[in-house]
């Protein structure tokens, strides 16, 4: 099993965090990102990944800008991708795909903690970021991170 776990891109402050929407900046780190994904679409079989996205806003269009570069077939909103999900719900959900690729699209402190949890690493999560994971023998290593930092 592959995994690559998505921090939105930078955000527009708001008084409602639902609604925050993706700064300029931000949707220049999300295209930079989905380019880096484009290239590499082969090396990681992206084509048979499901894209899973937080409800919020940035976390939405985030998405929709990966989708539309990747032409992903499988696509949708997951309500358990908020910045303060049950990692522990997904670590235990992975352990029961065989074969599945998911992209999840997320917030921080979310995404650090799990990445955290699955390999016992801890890594600076930037907005527009992606950690490329995968499950072998049991055991999740890190094959690949955007930006490279």
């Amino acid at each position: 099993m592959k995994l690559i776990l998505i921090r939105h891109g930078d955000a527009l402050p708001d008084r409602n965090d639902f609604d925050r929407t993706l700064s300029n900046n931000g949707i220049v780190e999300v295209q930079k990102l989905s380019n880096f994904l484009k290239l590499n679409r082969d090396k990681f079989d992206l084509l048979s990944f499901k894209l899973l996205h937080s409800p919020l806003k940035r976390a939405e269009q985030t998405a929709q800008i990966i989708q539309e570069y990747l032409q992903l077939k499988q696509f949708e909103v997951h309500e358990n991708l908020t910045p303060n999900a049950d990692t522990e719900e997904w670590e235990n959900h992975f352990y029961t795909l065989e074969k599945e690729n998911l992209i999840l699209v997320g917030h921080q402190p979310f995404m650090g903690d799990l990445i955290l949890g699955l390999t016992s690493q801890s890594v600076g999560v930037l907005t527009g970021s992606a950690t490329i994971l995968e499950r072998e023998d049991g055991r999740w290593k890190i094959l690949a991170r955007f930006p490279d930092l």
